[in-house]
């Protein structure tokens, strides 16, 4: 299955270049704009995304007329392609495994907001 992951949209505290973590920063109205415009040049049979209002939004914006699941990674479906809105450290963790990012680039090189980027998860066979 082809996942795509995507940062959300800019928030203030993206242009102070403020750590975030867990509060609920909202995005820009820039960033949400941004997102929409480049919303019809994506394609996704599911999208998902973290609860934080700055991923929701941003998903929202860039697929429109999709429904958003909200922080229900784990239950990815097998077939078509998935998008999932998230945030940098969460997309760096699923780069890691993959050889795709190290440890410096957790927070030295962001993963750009609003560019998609292919992650190369493994596939594991389920026993029944």
């Amino acid at each position: 299955m082809p996942l795509t992951a995507v940062r959300h949209a800019e928030t203030v505290w993206n242009r102070e270049r403020v750590f975030m973590g867990a509060p609920d920063v909202a995005p820009t109205a820039d960033g949400l704009a941004h997102a929409a415009a480049l919303g019809a040049n994506l394609h996704a049979d599911r999208v998902y995304a973290s609860p934080l209002s700055r991923a929701e939004l941003a998903a929202t914006a860039l697929f429109p007329g999709v429904v958003v699941t909200l922080d229900d990674v784990a239950a990815l479906a097998a077939t078509g392609r998935a998008v999932v809105v998230s945030h940098n450290g969460w997309i760096r963790t699923a780069q890691y495994p993959a050889g795709e990012a190290g440890l410096a680039d957790f927070h030295v090189h962001p993963v750009p907001q609003l560019v998609p980027t292919p992650l190369a998860l493994p596939v594991h066979a389920r026993s029944g």
